[in-house]
C-alpha cells in the first residue's frame, strides 16, 4: 500500500514538472526514484561552477526539477540487517580514526615556524580565552532516552542517582542533593566508567541513523555544562561578528539556524564573498585529543572529562573504547564541536590574512577579524579562506562533504537546510513519510500538503488530499483529517472559517462554537507532544528528584487499576515526553 501511495505521488510530481516546463510526455520518467538524487548532486555542482542569468521564474524551474530528483530519497524506511551492520562498522571505524589522530606537529612552547602548527596554537589561544569566564549552569533533562532506556522525565529523575559513573560523582556530587545544606547520598551503584550505547533509528533507504544515549546522571550534568557554555562562553565578545551588510551578530549559534541561512543567501548573491562548508560525520570525528589540546588548562575541560563517555556498548553487548569526544546523544557534542570548528576556521583565516606575521597575536586583535559563521557542522567562511580552512580541517581529522560544500563563482550556496542560487531559495519540498495508516505519518502528510499548496503546486497537493480523504478514520467522535483557516493548526489549511466549517461538516467532523474563545472549532485526532509538564512549577529540578526518591520509586498499583497507566505516568507532577494521540478542538 505504501508503494502505491509513493507511485501515485511520484506521478503527480512528474506531471507537475512536465506542466511547468512544457516538456513532452515521459520526459521525466527517470526522476522520483531512490537513486535520482545523485543527479541532483551533479546539477547543483554545475550551477556553482559559473554564473548564469537567474530570475524568479527560472529559479522556480530549478526548484521543481530538484524536487523531482530528490522526491523519494529521504522517505522514512526501516533499515535492513546489512545496513545496520555497515552502520555499526562505520561507527567503529570512525571511533578508531578519532583515537589514532595526533597533532600534525610536535607540541612545544613558543611561536612555531610551521604555518599549520600556528593555526592550531591560535585556535587553542582563542578557545582558552573564550572559556576563561566559563561557569557551570543548571542541570536538567531533555526529551531523549538514556542508556538504561529511561524515556520519561519521571523515570529519569526517579532513578537518577542509580547509575552515577565515578568521574561524574567525584566532580559533581553537590548536584545530587536537593539543597546545599542537605546530606549527600552515595549512589546505589557506582559505575567504574561512563558508558553510552549505540541505538539504530530508522532514517531512510540509505540506512539508519546512529545515536548514543548516555547515562541519566551524565546527561543531567551535560545539560548543566551546555547551559554554562550558552550563558558564559558563547556570550564572550570574541564570538561577536558583523553581518555582511553591517550590524553585530553572534557567529556561533546552537539553536538559531536563521543566521547561517541569511548569510548563505547573501553569499549566493555575492559568490566571491563567502563559501559554505559541510562535514561528513563530524560529531564522530572530533577527536578527544583535539578537544584536550584546544581546551587545555580550562575548567570546562575538567567538566567535559567528567561527563564524557569513555566506552560505548554496541548492539550485541560488545563494548568498545571511544576515540571521539562525544557521539550524537551527548548534550555537549554539538556546542563543543561548534567551538572547535569556529576556532580552527578563525585561526586559519587570520593566518591567510597575515601570512608573514612573525608574532603571536593577542586574542583581542582577533576580535575585529572577518570571522566564520558556525552552526554545528555547517560552516560559512570567506572564499579566500576556503582552501586554508579545508586543509586545516582535514589535518584535524575531519572530512569535508564535497557534494555539499560550495565556493564557486556560480553562486549556489547551502547551509542549515536552505539552498540558494543567485539569491533565490531553491530548496525542494520532498516526501518524508508514506505510512499514512500511522497517525504520525498522516500528520506528516497533512503538513506536506500545506507546504505544497502554499507553494502553488496544486497538482501534487490535490493528489495528497485525495489520499488523505481515502485514509481518513473516525474514532471517538474525532477524525484524523480536519480543515482550518488557522495556519498554526495540524489541519488542511483553507482561506476562510466558513469554508473550513463547510468542509468539516461535509466529511462528518464535529463542529462547535466556543463561547469563551468566540470562535468556531472542529474536533480532530492528532499527535500532541507533552514534555516538561510539572504540576508544581515552584520546585526546582533537584527538589523534583528527591520528591521521587521520597516515594521509593514505586508506582501505586491501585492507581494503575483506577486511572490506567497513562494517568499514573503523571506521578510527582510529571507527564511523559512521548508524542501522544489526542482528541483536540482546534480553530476552524
Amino acid at each position: 500500500m505504501q508503494s502505491d501511495i509513493d507511485q501515485i505521488l511520484a506521478s503527480s510530481v512528474r506531471a507537475n514538472l512536465q506542466n511547468r516546463l512544457d516538456a513532452p510526455c515521459g520526459a521525466f520518467d527517470d526522476t522520483c526514484t531512490q537513486v535520482s538524487y545523485l543527479r541532483d548532486t551533479h546539477l547543483v555542482r554545475s550551477l556553482d561552477e559559473r554564473p548564469r542569468y537567474m530570475d524568479p521564474e527560472n529559479a522556480l524551474s530549478i526548484k521543481l526539477l530538484r524536487q523531482a530528483l530528490k522526491w523519494s530519497y529521504k522517505v522514512r524506511a526501516e533499515s535492513s540487517e546489512v545496513q545496520n551492520e555497515e552502520a555499526i562498522l562505520g561507527f567503529e571505524r570512525r571511533s578508531r580514526d578519532a583515537a589514532e589522530w595526533r597533532l600534525p606537529f610536535s607540541e612545544r612552547s613558543g611561536w612555531p615556524e610551521s604555518r599549520l602548527a600556528r593555526v592550531f596554537f591560535l585556535a587553542q589561544q582563542l578557545v582558552r580565552h573564550a572559556s576563561a569566564a566559563y561557569s557551570i549552569g543548571r542541570p536538567s533533562h531533555g526529551p531523549g532516552t538514556t542508556f538504561f532506556r529511561y524515556s520519561t522525565l519521571l523515570t529519569k529523575y526517579a532513578w537518577l542517582e542509580r547509575d552515577v559513573p565515578g568521574a561524574v560523582w567525584r566532580r559533581f556530587s553537590e548536584f545530587f542533593v536537593p539543597s546545599p545544606s542537605s546530606d549527600r547520598i552515595l549512589p546505589f551503584e557506582n559505575f567504574g566508567r561512563n558508558i553510552c550505547r549505540v541505538a539504530l533509528v530508522p532514517k531512510d533507504a540509505r540506512g539508519p541513523r546512529l545515536v548514543a544515549p548516555h547515562m541519566a546522571s551524565a546527561v543531567w550534568m551535560q545539560q548543566a555544562i551546555l547551559d554554562g557554555i550558552s550563558n558564559t562562553v558563547l556570550t564572550h565578545p570574541i564570538f561577536s561578528g558583523c553581518w555582511p551588510e553591517g550590524g553585530p551578530v553572534q557567529t556561533v549559534q546552537l539553536r538559531d539556524q536563521s543566521i547561517n541561512q541569511k548569510v548563505a543567501k547573501y553569499a549566493s548573491e555575492n559568490p566571491t564573498m563567502y563559501a559554505t562548508i559541510d562535514l561528513k560525520d563530524a560529531s564522530d570525528l572530533v577527536s578527544w585529543r583535539l578537544v584536550c589540546f584546544l581546551f587545555k588548562g580550562t575548567t570546562l575541560l575538567k567538566d567535559l572529562y567528567a561527563v564524557r563517555a569513555t566506552h560505548c556498548e554496541l548492539p550485541g553487548k560488545r563494548v568498545i573504547p571511544l576515540g571521539m569526544h562525544a557521539p550524537m546523544g551527548s548534550a555537549v557534542c554539538f556546542p563543543i564541536m561548534a567551538i572547535c570548528l569556529w576556532s580552527l576556521c578563525t585561526a586559519a583565516g587570520w593566518l591567510v590574512d597575515h601570512e608573514y606575521a612573525r608574532y603571536r597575536p593577542t586574542s583581542k586583535s582577533l576580535w575585529s577579524e572577518n570571522k566564520p559563521f558556525v552552526f554545528g557542522d555547517d560552516i560559512i567562511v570567506p572564499v579566500r579562506h576556503y582552501n586554508a580552512v579545508k586543509t586545516v580541517l582535514e589535518h584535524a581529522g575531519l572530512r569535508l562533504n564535497a557534494n555539499k560544500s560550495f565556493h564557486g563563482s556560480g553562486g549556489f550556496r547551502e547551509s542549515c537546510g536552505h539552498d540558494y542560487y543567485r539569491g533565490h531559495l531553491v530548496t525542494p519540498t520532498i516526501l518524508r513519510r508514506v505510512d499514512v495508516n500511522n497517525l504520525e505519518g498522516f500528520v506528516s502528510m497533512v503538513s506536506l500538503h500545506n507546504r505544497l499548496a502554499a507553494d502553488g503546486q496544486t497538482i501534487i497537493s490535490d493528489a495528497i488530499l485525495k489520499i488523505l480523504l481515502e485514509k481518513n478514520k473516525h474514532g471517538d467522535c474525532a477524525a484524523r483529517l480536519a480543515f482550518s483557516s488557522d495556519l498554526h493548526t495540524p489541519a488542511i489549511h483553507v482561506d476562510s472559517v466558513r469554508t473550513a466549517c463547510r468542509l468539516n461538516r461535509a466529511i462528518g467532523n464535529c463542529v462547535r462554537y466556543n463561547v469563551g474563545l468566540q470562535r468556531m472549532e472542529v474536533l480532530t485526532r492528532t499527535v500532541v507532544r507533552e514534555e516538561d509538564v510539572c504540576g508544581n512549577q515552584l520546585l526546582d529540578s533537584r527538589a523534583r528528584l528527591y520528591e521521587s526518591l521520597a516515594c521509593h520509586h514505586r508506582r501505586d498499583v491501585s492507581l494503575d487499576r483506577v486511572v490506567g497507566e497513562e494517568a499514573a505516568s503523571t506521578s510527582f507532577g510529571w507527564s511523559s515526553n512521548r508524542p501522544r494521540a489526542r482528541n483536540v478542538w482546534i480553530a476552524c
